[in-house]
C-alpha cells in the first residue's frame, strides 16, 4: 500500500518539508488570533482594543492652565498668523511618538495645498515655537528686526527640504517679537 502525496507539486529543495511547515505553521497562526485578554476570556468583536485611546486636544481652559503666563504669547503669535494672511488656519495633530499635542498653523498656497508655517508645543509656563525657513525668509527676517544672535544660528542650521530648521522657546514678550518676526517673514 502506497501513501498518496498531496496534490501540490513537490520542490527538489524542500521536498515534502513544505507540508510540515504548513501543518505546523497554520495551528501557531490561528492560535495567535484566539488568545485571551488579561481575564483569560475569549476575544472577541465586543473586546475593546488593548491600544489605548487618543487624548483630546487641549482646549483653551486647558492650555491656559499649561501655558501659564506665556497664554497671552500664544494668543498673540496666532492672531500675528492670522493677521499676516487671511487664509491662515490652526490645527492640533497628535504625536504619540513626540509625547503630546501640536498646534500646527498653515497657510494655503495660491496653487492649491498647504504650506505649514509654524509648529507650536505647549509646555509647563512656556511654548516651542519651531521654523523651517528658506534663505529669502531668513533676510527678511533679519530686516524685520530678529536678534543677531537669533539669525546668526538659523544661517548655521543645516539645510533641509522644508528648509532651515530654528526653535525659538517663548516665554516673554522679547521671545515673542524674535518668533513673530520669524513666522511674517
Amino acid at each position: 500500500a502506497r501513501s498518496v502525496a498531496p496534490s501540490r507539486p513537490t520542490s527538489s529543495v524542500g521536498g515534502l518539508g513544505w507540508l510540515r511547515a504548513a501543518e505546523h505553521h497554520r495551528p501557531r497562526r490561528h492560535a495567535a488570533r484566539a488568545r485571551s485578554n488579561a481575564n483569560d476570556q475569549p476575544m472577541s468583536a465586543a473586546t475593546p482594543s488593548r491600544k489605548p485611546a487618543r487624548p483630546l486636544p487641549p482646549d483653551d481652559a486647558a492650555l491656559a492652565a499649561l501655558l501659564g503666563k506665556a497664554k497671552p504669547h500664544w494668543d498673540a503669535l496666532l492672531a500675528a498668523a492670522s493677521g499676516a494672511d487671511a487664509s491662515c488656519a490652526a490645527e492640533w495633530v497628535y504625536y504619540a511618538s513626540l509625547k503630546g499635542w501640536r498646534c500646527i498653523v498653515k497657510v494655503k498656497k495660491a496653487r492649491g495645498g498647504k504650506q505649514t508655517l509654524v509648529h507650536l508645543r505647549p509646555d509647563e509656563g512656556s511654548y516651542l515655537a519651531s521654523f523651517a525657513l528658506s534663505d529669502a525668509a531668513i533676510a527678511a527676517a533679519a530686516g524685520r528686526g530678529v536678534p543677531a544672535p537669533l539669525i546668526t544660528e538659523v544661517r548655521a542650521a543645516k539645510v533641509l527640504p522644508e528648509g532651515r530648521p530654528i526653535r525659538v522657546q517663548v516665554k516673554s514678550a522679547k521671545d515673542l517679537r524674535a518668533a513673530a518676526g520669524l513666522l511674517l517673514a
